[in-house]
This record gives structure tokens, C-alpha cells and sequence, in this order.
């Protein structure tokens, strides 16, 4: 009998202990609330997102990005090199196709040699090589005529010349180039001043964070399959 009214009284005190603990304030209760719904709409959203994805995959959408730079250089997100192979599977960057419209065609090893001297030709038109191409320019003679100057060196030049690109662009382009090991960078730059200032003033004038916002949506095939609608809707090409 003793070890029953003990048992008794345990329980009583857990009851009491249970009746005397405070509830969560209201305010607590709708935080957590908050909190447990704001994550299952990011899984939800998420998830949807995924889905749209894998679909238009399936479907053969492509994102614009594969075939374009529709931020023409303002974006980091979209940059100049990206990694490749040669034809014996050596790794190496190469411009990337998004960027074929303005830039010539280069490519270089990923790991600069010991004895290689790596020089980046940036400017605009001039430089690109315009009316021509890259072995008509000022880096095609400088990538013929150097190893005959100093043979003892293997000479790198890339042509990183960009059509119509100003200054400011040639600047950002240059915050993606000192990551390749660069010795020198040759810079003609500044006669187009003009031209951006007509052409890309919305760009020019649009906050950062946000062109790299949308150059990074631009990667998805969600983005591209909704700029095509846009389009069919409006009549465009």
C-alpha cells in the first residue's frame, strides 16, 4: 500500500507540475507558425521549380545562356572562359559560345606552364581585330612575331577584345581575366564611349545586384520558355 500511495503522489506532483507550466505566448505561437509554413512554401516552391525544369529538359528547352549573353559582358555571372577540353583531353578554358557574337574564338591551358609568359589583348573593336578577325589584329601579330623576338619563352597571347565594348565593360571583364595567371594586360580601349552611352543606358543605369539577379535566372530553361511566350504574344521574331 505504501508503494502505491507513493505512486499516487508522483503522479499528483507531475499533474500539478503540468497544470503550473505557463503556455507559449500568442505572439510566440503565430512566429512559429510563420516559420513552419515559410519553409514547407520554399520545399513547395522548390519542388514545382524542379519539376518545371526536368519538364521543359524533356521538352528541349534550352536556357538562353547556351546560345547568348543577353546582358552583353554587364553580368559576372556569364563569364568569358569556361572550361573545355583540346583534342588530346588536356583541360583548358575557351570562350564560351554565349559569347561568339562579340568575341573572337580562343582557348588556353587551364594551368599556365612554368616558362609560359600569358598576355591578355582588351579594348574594343580595334583590338577583336575589326573589320577582321583575331589574326589580323594587334595580338595576331604580337602571337607571331614575340616567339621570334624571344624564343627562350613559350608567349600566350589571348585576344579578349570585344566588340563595341567600352571601357567600364572592359573593366568587369577584367575582374574574370586575373584569375587565369595573367602576366600582362595590353588595354586600347576608349572610343566607345559614346556608343554605350546610346545604347545601353538602361543597363548602364540598372543596379548591379540586379542585372546579376536576372543573368542568373537567364541559366534556367523556366526563363527562357517564358521569354518565348512573351514573345509569341507580342509578335516578335
Amino acid at each position: 500500500m505504501r508503494f502505491s500511495g507513493r505512486c499516487i503522489i508522483i503522479v499528483a506532483a507531475m499533474n500539478a507540475n503540468a497544470r503550473n507550466k505557463a503556455p507559449l505566448p500568442a505572439t510566440r505561437r503565430g512566429l512559429r507558425a510563420w516559420m513552419y509554413a515559410g519553409v514547407f512554401s520554399v520545399v513547395v516552391a522548390g519542388a514545382g521549380f524542379a519539376a518545371l525544369e526536368g519538364a521543359l529538359m524533356l521538352a528541349g528547352v534550352a536556357p538562353v545562356t547556351v546560345a547568348e549573353d543577353p546582358y552583353v559582358g554587364f553580368a559576372s555571372y556569364l563569364p568569358l572562359f569556361v572550361p573545355g577540353e583540346d583534342e588530346a583531353g588536356g583541360a583548358i578554358l575557351r570562350t564560351a559560345e554565349n559569347k561568339a557574337r562579340y568575341f573572337n574564338t580562343q582557348s588556353f591551358p587551364r594551368k599556365k606552364g612554368e616558362n609560359t609568359f600569358r598576355v591578355f589583348c582588351m579594348g574594343g573593336s580595334t583590338t577583336f581585330g575589326r573589320p577582321y578577325t583575331d589574326a589580323t589584329s594587334f595580338c595576331g601579330w604580337l602571337r607571331a612575331m614575340l616567339p621570334v623576338a624571344d624564343p627562350s619563352r613559350e608567349w600566350e597571347v589571348i585576344n579578349a577584345g570585344g566588340i563595341s565594348y567600352a571601357t567600364y565593360r572592359v573593366a568587369k571583364l577584367m575582374e574574370e581575366l586575373v584569375a587565369y595567371g595573367p602576366d600582362l594586360f595590353i588595354i586600347y580601349t576608349g572610343q566607345n564611349e559614346f556608343l554605350e552611352e546610346r545604347t545601353y543606358a538602361p543597363l548602364k543605369e540598372a543596379p548591379g545586384w540586379w542585372i546579376e539577379a536576372r543573368a542568373l535566372l537567364a541559366k534556367t530553361r523556366g526563363y527562357a520558355w517564358a521569354r518565348g511566350v512573351m514573345r509569341g504574344a507580342k509578335g516578335d521574331a
